[in-house]
């Protein structure tokens, strides 16, 4: 920090929320660090990335209560004290985002396919950068505050752009990647907006600023106007002590009438600077007035601003929070339906038993034929899955509804079995499990695979699988 352009009665203070300044710094290219080497899985060094930025966390949280207690042990705590406190706590928050995020990939280890690796790069240094463009904004307060206002715009901007990138990443992972689970592109939706979270947290230490800056300008308004008047009154005193000096001069010379007019002419220049001084105190009162309506009006749009993005927020998190309540939903339901069907096989399983066992214990051939009869019967329905194979099909079709919807829009001549082939096939299914889903032999696979290429104008080395993919 310049120290040159610092206020000397805060002593070291200053130094302290410099340093504090450099610590969240540090943390943003830790941060990034870290964060890169998760995505090409340089574990190693990620390790080392957390015990850095735990260490820098520590640092920061042992010298915000230092700098807390310097503010309160200072003669009359005032409101930029109060501000300062402020701005130090949205910065510590920052540092324990960033802090929690990259613990948080070392935990529960994200599954971020390689093709989006640029965009979730792109996102965390939309992120970062809103960040970073806080801190020379924080050090110019306490140095330049007229800079504050530029640089604040930088990190509006870099927020609009992160905000930007999160949703196009966002509506990719959901819209492109089928080959993804549900559950796991709501992972990556969760640490997408974690790290556009970064950025939120810059703009509100951006508003918090901008009314610092505000009411530092006001402040030093109301300095100038009440340091303005002692001089002007200083001033007519001057100019009032001259004029009845020279009329009681003794042996001035000057005849009564003369003498007369100059007092008259002295009263008036008096009752000229009395009116002048109160119309410039009104003056200046007016202009306090019109300040602190201005300020407080910007103040009330920011708190406006900042109630708004935490409505966005909150309205965020019950989104998310519904979209896992319906994931949790579903899985109990399969879960569910897992545990009826065990049960329904093993009862099916104990009757086959059952039966078999009494054809074994029975000495009449006609009563034991009619007992291996009727469990060839059930054994021969139970081959035939078909409520099992819908079942299955329907939750397939489900979790990959949008390739369903392009497959039917780009070949709608396709039957409802060449539909459930090309799903399976997507899934790179093997021939033998096609064939035991759709009940059918591995030769009508087969079969089934050439009519799908010849509907879908396949050449002869063009790959099905692979085409389907890309659909």
């Amino acid at each position: 920090m310049n120290t040159m352009g610092r206020n000397k009665k805060y002593g070291s203070l200053y130094d302290n929320i410099d340093k504090f300044c450099n610590l969240v710094d540090q943390s943003l290219l830790v941060f990034e660090e870290g964060f890169k080497n998760y995505l090409y899985h340089d574990m190693s060094a990620l390790n080392g990335n957390i015990q850095t930025i735990v260490k820098l966390e520590n640092e920061s949280s042992t010298l915000r209560r230092e700098l807390e207690k310097s503010l309160y042990s200072r003669r009359g705590f005032s409101n930029t004290h109060g501000d300062i406190l402020r701005l130090l706590d949205l910065l510590y928050i920052i540092i324990s985002a960033l802090y929690n995020d990259i613990y948080q990939l070392e935990i529960e280890t994200p599954n971020i396919p390689e093709e989006l690796n640029a965009d979730f790069l792109k996102l965390m240094q939309l992120s970062t950068s809103s960040v970073a463009n806080t801190i020379p904004a924080c050090k110019a307060f306490f140095t330049s505050p007229d800079t504050i206002p530029d640089l604040v715009r930088r990190v509006y901007f870099y927020h609009k752009e992160a905000d930007r990138q999160a949703k196009a990443l966002k509506r990719k992972v959901f819209h492109e990647f089928d080959r993804l689970k549900l559950s796991e592109k709501f992972h990556l939706r969760y640490f997408a907006l974690h790290i556009e979270e970064i950025a939120q947290h810059a703009i509100k230490v951006s508003d918090q600023l901008s009314v610092m800056t505000i009411r530092s300008q006001s402040r030093r308004d109301l300095i100038v106007e009440s340091r303005s008047l002692p001089i002007i009154l200083s001033s007519a005193a001057f100019i009032v002590s001259l004029l009845c000096g020279f009329i009681i001069l003794p042996g001035s010379g000057l005849k009564s009438a003369h003498g007369y007019a100059i007092l008259m002419v002295a009263a008036a220049t008096v009752l000229v600077l009395v009116i002048f001084l109160l119309v410039m105190i009104v003056r200046a009162r007016n202009s306090k007035r019109r300040s602190d309506s201005r300020m407080l009006a910007q103040e009330d749009e920011l708190l406006s601003n900042n109630r708004r993005i935490s409505e966005m927020e909150a309205q965020i998190m019950k989104m998310e929070n519904d979209h896992l309540q319906n994931l949790l939903d579903l899985k109990r339901k399969e879960t569910t339906g897992v545990v009826e069907k065990i049960s329904e096989q093993k009862g099916f399983i104990d009757s086959i038993y059952d039966i078999l066992q009494k054809a074994e214990l029975s000495k009449d051939d006609e009563s034991r034929d009619a007992l291996l009869h009727e469990a060839k019967t059930q054994l021969s329905l139970r081959r035939n899955l078909t409520g099992d194979q819908n079942d299955f099909y329907a939750q397939v079709e489900q979790l990959h509804k949008d390739f369903s919807v392009r497959l039917a829009s780009r070949f709608p001549n396709l039957s409802a079995q060449e539909r459930k082939l090309a799903t399976l096939l997507r899934l790179e299914y093997s021939t033998k499990y096609i064939a035991d889903v759709l009940n059918i032999s591995p030769k009508s696979v087969e079969v089934e695979r050439h009519r799908l290429r010849t509907k879908m104008g396949l050449e002869r080395g063009q790959n099905l699988t692979e085409f389907i993919k890309n659909i």
